[in-house]
């Protein structure tokens, strides 16, 4: 249920020095790099999608010479560019491909960087209001079906967007209840959720596809609690449809995953990256 990953975020982490990525060929102009941003001096490299099928982040790291050009996007819009350095690893999260960038990128928001020629951004996402009864149904819905029944329904995100360009809109919703924010979130309590969904216009029927699920309805034994939320929607391939990119994280870490639309539904890309204890 889990995407558990040994180490830290390294942005935060009290370990040895970063070693270089391995020696590779230079990048080249068609290598089209996507990297998540969490510390204000970078993050980590997602993958690349010049090839089909993407190349991982761990495979994409070595390709790069460093000053690739990014532009930066959150989730309202471009927020800028930066240059990004050579990609490196480092103790203990030695697959996670860690890249700076110049200048520093500002955090007021979740920052993803796409390097390629093309605008990452054809549609902008509309965050609508979490009050909607609708959605709030839905969610109850979606969490009966992952068996935990509950009126305490908290959405954190509900989120219009035509992913595919057919001027028809998706929704994408994130609903989740953390019992213990106030103590950092650790563990989990019995009822606990965190859950992103994805609500889509087939004909005329209204479907519903589960991209994430962390649900807890007994949460004995002391299990760690996750939380899920959208960080993303992008174009990261240049060919018109948006992917969504969301992270699940936990109070040692994290692990971002870029979705792409299957059919009717979204389904985990080979682009991620992250660290975890």
């Amino acid at each position: 249920m889990y995407r558990v990953y040994s180490g830290c975020f390294w942005s935060g982490c009290n370990s040895a020095a970063p070693t270089a990525a391995p020696t590779a060929a230079p990048a080249t102009g068609s290598i089209a790099p996507i990297a998540n941003i969490y510390g204000i001096n970078g993050g980590c490299v997602l993958g690349s999608t010049d090839t089909e099928p993407w190349r991982t982040g761990e495979a994409t790291g070595p390709l790069l010479a460093g000053d690739e050009r990014y532009q930066l996007y959150t989730l309202s819009g471009p927020v800028g560019e930066a240059t990004g350095s050579t990609p490196f690893s480092e103790i203990p999260c030695p697959a996670t491909q860690n890249i700076e960038m110049t200048p520093p990128v500002q955090l007021d928001a979740p920052v993803i960087a796409v390097s390629g020629d093309w605008n990452a951004m054809p549609r902008v996402p509309t965050l609508t209001s979490t009050e909607q009864e609708v959605y709030q149904q839905a969610a109850a819905e979606v969490l009966r079906g992952l068996g935990l029944e509950t009126d305490d329904i908290r959405l954190e995100q509900v989120i219009r967007i035509d992913l595919e360009g057919d001027g028809s809109e998706e929704v994408l919703v994130t609903a989740t209840r953390i019992s213990q924010e106030t103590g950092g979130g650790v563990l989990a309590d019995p009822g606990d959720y965190s859950v992103v969904f994805l609500r889509k216009l087939v004909g005329e029927t209204v479907e519903t596809s589960i991209v994430e699920q962390q649900v807890y309805p007994l949460a004995q034994g002391g299990e760690v609690v996750f939380r899920s939320v959208v960080e993303g929607v992008l174009d990261v391939d240049g060919d018109g449809m948006l992917e969504v990119l969301v992270t699940n994280s936990y109070y040692e870490g994290g692990y971002m995953t870029v979705y792409r639309l299957n059919g009717n539904s979204l389904e985990a890309s080979e682009l991620g990256c992250g660290c975890g204890v």
